[in-house]
């Protein structure tokens, strides 16, 4: 079970939510902003900041994350995303494959959470320093192998994001799929893999799942 079921079905989808309607980004963007985008975009991945016209600041912004993980913290030949290496396996096993929910919640609580102008200010965030994108995705990195839930919450619940707009993205959804999940489990045993923010915290679903009986507890995969 993952957060939905990852094929081709969902890519149109998030595709569409990705784009501009009635603008562009340079019109949207402050021009000192674009400047700094396209001087960034340009020396660390060769990339003419016009071919992202059409996307909004938080596909833009995450653009700019996926960049820098791959060229800073690349994986391994071979390596594929996590929740895509799961699924695949457990068709291969003949597994059932479940989602959470669907494209269109994700799209919800991810999109229209968080308005246009405040996207701008996210994406000026990230581009305040030469360095902030290489510090906070090297940040990152070290907090998710070393399990360090807590430096995971706080890179999330730090300075950038405000409660309101976390809530929607974290909390309701964590409450959505704790619906779910304890019916799914008395009928049969379940592997979930979803991103590890929604394991933080006290609204998280290793917190929830304690709070109803369950005994939860890491597997330490180095041994």
């Amino acid at each position: 079970m993952g957060e939905l079921v990852i094929d081709s079905s969902i890519q149109s989808s998030m595709i569409e939510a990705a784009l501009l309607k009635g603008t562009t980004l340079q019109k949207l963007l402050p021009d000192t902003l674009y400047t700094k985008a396209s001087d960034w975009f340009r020396k660390e991945a060769g990339l003419d900041m016009i071919q992202l016209n059409q996307f909004n600041p938080f596909t833009v912004m995450t653009a700019a994350l996926a960049i820098t993980q791959q060229k800073y913290c690349p994986n391994k030949e071979g390596e594929v995303q996590l929740d895509a290496y799961f699924q695949e396996q457990g068709k291969k096993d003949g597994k059932n494959i479940l989602g959470l929910e669907t494209i269109e919640v994700q799209i919800n609580a991810i999109y229209k959470n968080i308005t246009l102008a405040r996207q701008v200010e996210l994406l000026n965030e990230i581009f305040k320093s030469n360095s902030g994108l290489k510090d906070a995705i090297a940040f990152m990195n070290d907090a998710y192998v070393r399990s360090d839930l807590n430096a995971l919450q706080q890179l999330m619940y730090g300075e950038t994001y405000r409660p309101e707009e976390l809530k929607p993205l974290l909390e309701d959804r964590n409450n959505n799929w704790m619906k779910q999940l304890p019916g799914l489990m008395r009928e049969q045993s379940l592997f979930v893999a979803v991103g590890a923010l929604h394991l933080t915290g006290n609204k998280g679903l290793i917190n929830q799942l304690r709070s109803q009986g369950y005994n939860v507890k890491p597997v330490n995969l180095k041994n």
